[in-house]
């Protein structure tokens, strides 16, 4: 209870008492991690208090949420997250992060049979992002790997020793963001 107590300079005194419900005051908290674009942004939200809370999530992307922990897919870039907080007594804290979703490198291959047949050797070329890493598995347990430089162009020769059939697969990684390895089959030149 809070006692008020007024006093006028002739000796008059009111005295009012009332009581005051002091709420607890929540702490807003959630994780969430950088991602591929195509991929789900997960949002932990680990928000502390003893009594029930709403949520009200500013996505950064224009979108809103008052789920607990929600879910949402981002085009390429960085966005900001943002998370209030709120008691039954109207008590409140918020907090923002930054999440960046970065581009998935991207991959076409094209093998082109090279010499005369029977020969073996193969140049396969390859379109990827600018400056990725990429590593070639021939198939017959060769590989090799460099790094597409700024163009982007990926241009191997492969020579066969034997003859038949081939799956060639082409990882590629831009920025510490691998793509999901594409497999494409060729028959060897004969």
């Amino acid at each position: 209870d809070v006692t008020l107590t007024a006093k006028s300079d002739n000796g008059c005194e009111d005295v009012i008492t009332t009581t005051i419900d002091i709420g607890e005051m929540p702490t807003a908290e959630f994780y969430v991690e950088d991602v591929c674009e195509g991929e789900d942004v997960e949002i932990l939200n680990a928000s502390v208090a003893s009594i029930p809370l709403t949520y009200a999530w500013d996505l950064g992307n224009g979108n809103t949420s008052t789920l607990e922990n929600p879910v949402e897919t981002y085009a390429t870039g960085q966005y900001t997250i943002e998370l209030t907080v709120t008691t039954a007594q109207g008590c409140m804290d918020n907090i923002s992060k930054t999440v960046e979703v970065k581009p998935v490198p991207t991959i076409t291959i094209d093998p082109v049979t090279s010499g005369e047949d029977g020969e073996g050797t193969l140049v396969f070329s390859a379109k990827t992002s600018a400056n990725s890493d990429y590593v070639w598995f021939f198939g017959d347990g060769g590989k090799l790997s460099g790094n597409s430089g700024g163009s982007g162009e990926i241009l191997t020769t492969y020579q066969y020793l034997a003859d038949g059939k081939y799956n060639v697969e082409l990882r590629v990684t831009n920025n510490g963001w691998s793509q999901t390895p594409t497999t494409s089959s060729h028959r060897s030149a004969t």
